[in-house]
């Protein structure tokens, strides 16, 4: 039998030193039903220690150890401010210099430990958050590298899953522009056939500009979205993200499952793929925490989803970009009088319909020039498919149809269609990457001025 009077160890401190945070992690997993063995196992402390611990009771005094904290006059601050999203230790000890308060970095360590070790324990002590059928939708991307057509790419995975049914949506893209977020989550909407009440978000940039206290401030696009389908948005607070762990789970289930063949004949084919995959394989496995096929909870969660009817999609309907200035106005689709020089037709959202879109335009325009900009969101085949559309329509340029780093497929389109096709402000972001030499004299660098004329010309 082992004795709590031993010389030199305090009967409430047991074989391990505990502090004040991992004592409330301990009482924190027992108040949702855990057992000693699997505290002791997550926290990694003996079982004997979780036993004392919860005999003894979580308000159980303890021993001051240790030397005196210079810091402790101030533990609230240095709490508030980790919480708010300053982890950084050397970023909060140059705060508390600007205080007037000189501590060393190791002093700050100190201090932020426990605050660390608390978030970590409330972290693993979280449950499950179940919502309501039709309550709320979860939306993130995933990246995974997959083989089209023999050449290796970077995919870029949209997954939308309903918080009650676990029913997903999933969906390549190219890139994680803001169109490609908007695009995915228009298609889920007409997917699910539905909208959900709120959408959670990640603090991706697109979509998230900024938190101002507790509060997030959302990009005006994606708020915009969000009042045209009539959706509230939510986001994940900062260093949160398993706050969406059902879509979490559900990118790493299409990246693994979805995209496990790895090797595709072209991308067409890749949203083939998974349009099948969703149909037969992800909406009638039995999910894994529901225990339960998701098409079968849909059933009952489509009832409270808004039914879409005949709403049109957010992106057809409001991104109508005017460059040109003049004294005319565009309404339904309709120029009523003159001015307008030029219209640029934003395309690549719903590719099927490009074509049409860009149709309509071109009869509404009435002789004005008209260009398709497809913001990178195109494949080689689709942009050799669609420039031969866009000009039977009467287009002469098309602004930035694939991926500005894909040269091939630039050359290519020059050589096999008609079209001009122009550079968007894609090649501006490449120029600031570039570095320059500075200007020396006597070997010694020397402040200047200089105008560097950049041409860009793709040769075919």
């Amino acid at each position: 039998m082992e004795s709590t009077e031993r010389m030199g160890r305090s009967p409430v401190m047991g074989d391990e030193v505990l502090n004040e945070r991992e004592v409330q992690g301990i009482f924190g997993l027992r108040q949702r039903g855990w057992h000693v063995k699997a505290i002791a196992r997550e926290l990694g402390f003996t079982r004997n220690t979780v036993r004392r611990w919860l005999r003894l009771g979580e308000r159980a005094p303890r021993p001051e150890m240790g030397r005196p904290r210079l810091l402790e006059a101030h533990e609230g601050w240095v709490r508030e401010r980790y919480l708010a999203g300053v982890r950084n230790g050397d970023v909060l000890r140059q705060e508390l210099a600007e205080h007037g308060i000189e501590v060393s970095l190791r002093t700050v360590e100190r201090c932020i430990k426990p605050i660390r070790e608390e978030a970590i324990n409330l972290d693993r002590a979280s449950v499950r958050f179940e919502t309501e059928p039709g309550k709320q939708m979860q939306i993130d991307f995933g990246e995974k590298w997959v083989d089209i057509a023999g050449e290796r790419a970077k995919a870029f995975v949209f997954v939308a899953t309903l918080g009650y049914s676990r029913r997903s949506f999933v969906r390549v893209f190219p890139g994680l522009r803001q169109c490609h977020w908007l695009a995915g989550l228009d298609e889920a909407l007409r997917y699910f056939g539905g909208v959900a009440e709120e959408c959670l978000v990640d603090n991706a940039r697109a979509l998230v500009l900024r938190w101002e206290g507790d509060r997030p401030i959302f990009h005006p696009e994606f708020d915009a979205f969000c009042r045209h389908w009539g959706m509230k948005p939510r986001a994940c607070r900062p260093y949160r993200a398993r706050t969406k762990g059902k879509v979490e789970r559900s990118v790493g289930y299409g990246k693994s499952n979805g995209l496990g063949r790895l090797s595709f004949v072209s991308w067409e084919a890749l949203d083939a793929h998974l349009v099948w995959w969703m149909r037969e394989v992800a909406d009638v496995r039995i999910h894994g925490t529901t225990h339960q096929r998701p098409i079968d909870r849909f059933a009952r969660e489509t009832d409270e989803l808004r039914p879409i009817r005949e709403h049109p999609a957010y992106l057809h309907v409001r991104r109508f970009d005017r460059k040109v200035t003049g004294d005319c106005r565009i309404e339904q689709g309709v120029v009523l009088t003159e001015g307008y020089q030029g219209f640029k037709v934003k395309v690549g959202h719903h590719k099927a319909l490009d074509a049409e879109i860009v149709r309509a335009v071109v009869d509404a325009a009435r002789g004005a020039y008209v260009w398709p900009d497809a913001n990178q969101g195109y494949t080689l085949e689709e942009a050799l498919r669609m420039a031969r559309a866009f000009e039977r329509c009467g287009v002469t340029l098309f602004e930035q149809p694939v991926a500005m780093s894909d040269v091939y497929a630039m050359r290519k389109l020059l050589s096999a269609c008609g079209l001009t096709v122009a550079l968007d402000e894609a090649a501006m972001e490449a120029v600031r990457t570039w570095r320059f030499e500075p200007a020396k004299r006597d070997g010694v660098p020397v402040r200047a001025w200089a105008v560097v004329p950049i041409e860009f010309k793709l040769i075919n």
